[in-house]
């Protein structure tokens, strides 16, 4: 450019940029130097590695969530099963062996009261005699 000219970007004295897919056009304002010159500073980004990057971020985040939902899920399935389902399994075990008249054999101990204070109601009425 010469001296009396400005590039069309540069009359707000704020650069231009232009993209084209992953390609990035900036062009600075002009600059002008100790002898009256005016240069004009462009330059090319290419945004390909940071458009992978983002992809691979976002995979990242994706599989993250879907690993951690399956672990809490199994979580929760490992917890409810050890705290409600294996001892009502066991208090129906003991019932059964009550009903056809066997001895049930030792109290199992329970992690939880509620399933402690039913297994203790059930050998309290399995000791009182009928009609007594």
């Amino acid at each position: 450019l010469q001296p009396t000219e400005l590039h069309p970007g540069g009359a707000s004295a704020r650069g231009s940029s232009e993209r084209h897919d992953t390609d990035l056009l900036f062009t600075a304002p002009p600059i002008l130097d100790r002898e009256g010159q005016t240069w004009l500073a462009t330059m090319r980004f290419d945004l390909s590695p940071m458009k992978r990057e983002s992809i691979r971020l976002i995979i990242d985040l994706v599989l993250a969530v879907l690993i951690g939902s399956a672990a809490f899920s199994l979580v929760v399935f490992v917890l409810i099963r050890r705290m409600l389902l294996q001892p009502l399994h066991e208090v129906t075990h003991r019932v059964e062996a009550f009903a056809e008249g066997r001895e049930p054999g030792p109290l199992p101990e329970f992690e939880t009261r509620e399933m402690a204070t039913l297994m203790n109601a059930l050998d309290r009425a399995r000791r009182v005699k009928v009609g007594a």
